[in-house]
């Protein structure tokens, strides 16, 4: 879907994405406030890194989307123009 679109396009659907993702993010730290761990040592553990982890992936999955398009953009401009010899 995003080959067909311009550079500024696919810039305005990263950070789209980025922004749902950190809403998501924000919406699940609200609901882990309100559940109660158990009683056991790895769910409270769980508990207070899941914030955390759920802040690193709302961040991290824009900049891999991002780096991912850049490096298509890399090896599309490294392969010869039709008619041209390497």
């Amino acid at each position: 879907m995003l080959v067909y679109l311009s550079m500024g396009m696919k810039i305005a659907v990263y950070l789209c994405i980025a922004f749902s993702a950190i809403v998501v993010a924000i919406a699940a730290n609200i609901l882990l406030f309100f559940i109660k761990p158990e009683s056991s040592i790895g769910a409270k553990i769980m508990f207070n890194l899941m914030p955390a982890i759920l802040f690193f992936l709302s961040l991290s999955l824009p900049l891999i989307l991002l780096v991912n398009h850049i490096g298509e953009n890399d090896r599309n401009s490294e392969q010869p123009k039709s008619g041209e010899r390497r």
